[in-house]
């Protein structure tokens, strides 16, 4: 499970590097859409989540392969 936190940690680092970073939140909805905002912002940015997902050997493979085949 080591590998999913580091994944995790590796898109709040980005969020706290980018949309959040020096920004004084008025209220839980400003932190909300700031939040958002910088996730959809990462996601149009695939080359990002492939950055953290390479710290943790982890992939958006979605075929395994079951042992024996």
């Amino acid at each position: 499970m080591l590998g999913l936190d580091a994944g995790v940690e590796g898109i709040w680092s980005l969020l706290r590097r980018g949309t959040t970073a020096n920004v004084v939140f008025t209220d839980r909805d400003h932190l909300v859409a700031s939040v958002r905002s910088g996730l959809r912002q990462i996601q149009r940015q695939p080359h990002l989540v492939d950055g953290c997902l390479a710290e943790t050997d982890l992939s958006l493979n979605t075929t395994t392969q079951r042992k024996g085949q």
